[in-house]
C-alpha cells in the first residue's frame, strides 16, 4: 500500500483576477437587480422632511429658600444633571400631552392628514408626535437640538417651533407656581420679622428715654446737618469776597476819575449816589434853559449855580464813602470766613470721633 501526499495549489493575485473576469457578469447582474429593487422601494415610500432648531438653556440657582433649608454648594446639582432632567421632561408622555392640548384644530388636521387612510384606522396624535421628534442635548453649548420629521415640510417646521414654544410655556407655568409659593412664604416671614423689629425698636427707645441716652446715629445726623450749614455759609462768603475783590479792582483801575467811578455798579448803586447824580443833571439842564433868557449874574442863574455846586460836593463825599465801603465789607467778611472755617474744622473733628465710636462699638 502506497501513501501519496497531495499538495493544495496556492492562488495568486493574477489567479483571482482571472476568476473575477470569468464571473463579473453574474455579480453585475446581481447588483443591478438589488439596486432596482431598492429604487422601487424608495420610490413607493412617502418622502419625509426634517426641520430642526436649538433651544438655549440658562440655569438659575434658587434664591428663595425655606429658612430651615440647608444649602451645601458641594451637593448642588450639576448643570449636566439639570439638562438631562429637562431632556427627560421633553420626552415624557406628560409633556407630549401638554403639547397635544395646545394644538389648534387646523394644526391637528395638518399633522394627521398624511397618515389618514380608508383602509386603516386614524392614528393617535400622541403616537404620531412620539415618532416625529428627535431631541438631544449638548452639555457644552447648554442647548437642546429639536428635530421634527413629517411628510409635509411646512408641518415639520411648525412642529419644531410648536414643541419649543410649548416647553417654554411649560417651564413658565412651573416657575409661576414656584414664585407664588416663594411670595407667600416671604410675606409671612416678612410680617413676623417686621413685628420683631418694631418690638425691639420700642424696647430700645424706652431704654434710651429711661437712661437719657442719645444714640450715636442721632448725634452723627445732628452734627452732619450743622456741617452742611457751615459749608453752605462758607460758599456764600466766598462768593461775596470774590465780588468785593472785583469791585476793589475796578475802583483801582478808575484812578479817581468820577465819570469812570460812577460806571461801577457798586458805586452807582451806593446809598444816595444815584439821586445826587440825577439832581445835578436836572440842575444843569435848567441852567442851559435859563442862559437863553437871563444874564450870568441874574439871581436865578446864581441860585442854579449854587445848587449844582452843593450837589456836586454831596456826590463827591458819597462816592468817597462808596470807594471805602468794599474794603471795609471785605474785612468783615474775611473775619466771618475765618470764624466759619474754625467751626467747620471743629465739627469735622466731632463727626470723626463719633465715626470712630461707631466702629469701636459696631453700631
Amino acid at each position: 500500500m502506497y501513501e501519496t501526499d497531495l499538495e493544495t495549489p496556492s492562488l495568486g493575485i493574477i489567479d483571482y483576477l482571472k476568476i473575477i473576469r470569468e464571473r463579473w457578469l453574474l455579480g453585475l447582474a446581481t447588483g443591478i437587480l438589488f439596486s432596482g429593487l431598492w429604487c422601487l422601494y424608495q420610490f413607493n415610500q412617502t418622502p419625509l422632511y426634517t426641520s430642526g432648531l436649538q433651544v438655549l438653556i440658562e440655569i438659575v440657582n434658587e434664591r428663595v429658600l425655606d429658612i430651615q433649608q440647608v444649602v451645601d454648594e458641594r451637593e448642588m446639582t450639576r448643570s449636566s444633571a439639570v439638562l438631562n432632567q429637562h431632556l427627560l421632561q421633553m420626552k415624557s408622555g406628560e409633556f407630549r400631552q401638554f403639547v397635544v392640548e395646545g394644538l389648534s384644530t387646523s394644526q391637528v388636521n395638518a399633522i394627521l392628514s398624511p397618515y389618514l387612510s380608508d383602509e386603516l384606522a386614524a392614528p393617535s396624535l400622541s403616537g404620531v408626535l412620539a415618532g416625529s421628534f428627535d431631541i438631544s442635548v449638548n452639555d457644552k453649548l447648554m442647548a437642546y437640538s429639536i428635530f421634527a420629521t413629517h411628510p409635509t415640510p411646512e408641518v415639520a417646521a411648525m412642529l419644531a417651533n410648536t414643541y419649543a414654544e410649548a416647553y417654554i410655556r411649560y417651564l413658565s407655568g412651573n416657575v409661576g407656581s414656584s414664585n407664588d409659593n416663594a411670595l407667600s412664604f416671604l410675606g409671612l416671614r416678612g410680617g413676623d420679622l417686621e413685628e420683631q423689629i418694631l418690638n425691639a425698636e420700642k424696647e430700645l427707645q424706652a431704654f434710651k428715654q429711661k437712661n437719657n441716652i442719645v444714640s450715636i446715629d442721632a448725634s452723627q445726623n445732628l452734627i452732619l446737618s450743622q456741617l452742611q450749614q457751615y459749608e453752605s455759609e462758607r460758599t456764600r462768603l466766598t462768593l461775596e469776597l470774590q465780588e468785593l475783590d472785583t469791585t476793589v479792582s475796578q475802583i483801582g483801575m478808575a484812578e479817581g476819575d468820577l465819570g469812570k467811578l460812577l460806571k461801577i455798579e457798586a458805586i452807582a448803586g451806593y446809598r444816595n449816589v444815584s439821586a445826587y447824580k440825577q439832581r445835578i443833571e436836572m440842575a444843569k439842564t435848567e441852567r442851559e434853559q435859563l442862559a437863553i433868557e437871563l444874564l450870568e449874574r441874574h439871581p436865578r442863574m446864581v441860585q442854579n449855580e449854587s445848587t449844582i455846586t452843593e450837589f456836586e460836593i454831596l456826590l463827591a463825599d458819597e462816592v468817597e464813602e462808596a470807594i471805602q465801603n468794599p474794603s471795609v465789607l471785605a474785612e468783615k467778611i474775611r473775619a466771618q470766613y475765618d470764624l466759619n472755617t474754625e467751626r467747620i474744622t471743629s465739627t469735622q473733628e466731632d463727626l470723626q470721633r463719633l465715626e470712630d465710636l461707631a466702629i469701636e462699638y459696631d453700631v
